[in-house]
């Protein structure tokens, strides 16, 4: 059972981080939870206590916890995706483009296609460089496919000479004539 609790705002929603206590050989062990990309990015975070410590110690150490976490937290991948800061971008995205499909399906669903192109660019930029390195050297599209809700999908396609960057639904695609 978590002995504390704190919510992070993030891109898919606020998240919680949770911290336990446990009482291991003689000693207090405090360890957090927080799930990013389907694992605990804060499993190896954990402060160890001695039963003997006094008040000070504990809460410099609990202070350096909670500060360790808030780090962690910070470096999560939906964390970075709605910073106030300017996104790094590899890659020119051209004349950006949304269709009719989607600005009505990401207005139902209360969203931005802004969003869709800085994680479009980020993902390009952090989730696999050598990819990107690769498809960069060769010329090729760059697609992200990102799944809105259980019933709709979406991809942001930047084309291969980098003039535009386009965001719609998988029907609305009509690939260009060679």
């Amino acid at each position: 059972m978590a002995i504390a609790t704190k919510g992070y705002a993030t891109a898919v929603g606020r998240k919680q981080a949770y911290v336990f206590v446990s009482y291991w050989a003689n000693e207090w062990v405090v360890t957090a939870g927080y799930d990013s990309q389907g694992r605990n990015i804060l499993e190896s975070l954990l402060v160890t206590l001695p039963e003997t410590a006094n008040a000070d110690t504990i809460r410099k150490a609990i202070a350096e916890f909670s500060a360790a976490i808030d780090a962690r937290v910070a470096e999560s991948y939906a964390v970075r995706l709605i910073r106030n800061e300017p996104q790094k971008q590899p890659f020119r995205l051209g004349t950006t483009v949304v269709t009719p499909g989607v600005l009505a399906l990401l207005e139902d669903m209360l969203l931005d296609a802004g969003y869709l192109l800085s994680r479009h660019a980020a993902d390009w930029a952090v989730e696999d460089p050598v990819l990107e390195q690769f498809v960069l050297a060769e010329g090729g599209q760059l697609m992200s496919v990102y799944r809105i809700n259980d019933a709709h999908t979406v991809w942001v396609i930047t084309k291969a000479d980098h003039s535009a960057t386009t965001v719609l639904l998988p029907d609305e695609y009509y690939p260009e004539p060679f």
